[in-house]
């Protein structure tokens, strides 16, 4: 009994569909960086996870995280500063404006009181002889006249009487209600030296000249 041949059947399998495309085994050839790209994703997540070992195990990490945190706390600090200090800057200078002006005004109407009451405390009419005891002629009525021109009314110049005199140029008064006329005489004339006299005087105010 012979066997009886049977022809293959013909089919079409997924590798033999031409009209899609080279698929399954009969697919193309890589290109060589598909064939790379898995190496270098590898070598790429190796040295990442190196990395980030590395930073722990160093410090680095830390280091950074704390570094990025205290700039950013700092920052916040200093804006918040600067507006403190702004506002702080705003209301002082408000403050010293008002008490400039208030204390401006204050010493203005207290030099202006007192400049007034010194004026009133002078008496120009008070009887004031310059005496002269240094042996320079003319020398008292030149200083009289010095004092006439001031506003004094009632100058004398003369010779310095034999009588105990002081050492040193002076002036002497009667009086403690003249004692600013005399300081005032005192200032205008330069004298350092004035005396308030318990005995009575010839005159009200005396200016002994010993020197030049």
């Amino acid at each position: 009994m012979s066997k009886k041949q049977t022809e293959p059947t013909s089919f079409t399998d997924e590798f033999e569909n031409a009209s899609n495309g080279p698929v399954g085994l009969h697919r193309g050839k890589k290109s060589a960086l598909a064939r790379l790209y898995p190496y270098l994703a590898a070598a790429i997540v190796t040295v990442l996870l190196a990395l980030c070992v590395w930073g722990i195990w160093s410090g680095e990490m830390k280091t950074l995280f704390s570094s990025h945190s205290n700039s950013t706390s700092t920052s916040a600090s200093s804006t918040t500063s600067s507006s403190i200090n702004s506002a702080s800057s705003s209301s002082s200078t408000s403050t010293t404006s008002g008490t400039t002006a208030s204390g401006q005004s204050s010493n203005t109407t207290s030099a202006a009181k007192s400049s007034s009451a010194s004026t009133a405390s002078i008496n120009y009419s008070a009887q004031i002889i310059v005496y002269n005891d240094n042996g320079i002629s003319g020398f008292a009525g030149n200083k009289a006249s010095i004092l006439k021109s001031a506003g004094y009314t009632n100058v004398s110049a003369e010779n310095y009487p034999d009588q105990p005199r002081p050492e040193t140029n002076a002036i002497w008064y009667t009086g403690a209600s003249n004692a600013a006329t005399a300081k005032a005489i005192a200032s205008q004339l330069g004298i350092s030296t004035v005396i308030q006299q318990s005995t009575s005087l010839a005159a009200t105010i005396e200016v002994i000249y010993v020197s030049q």
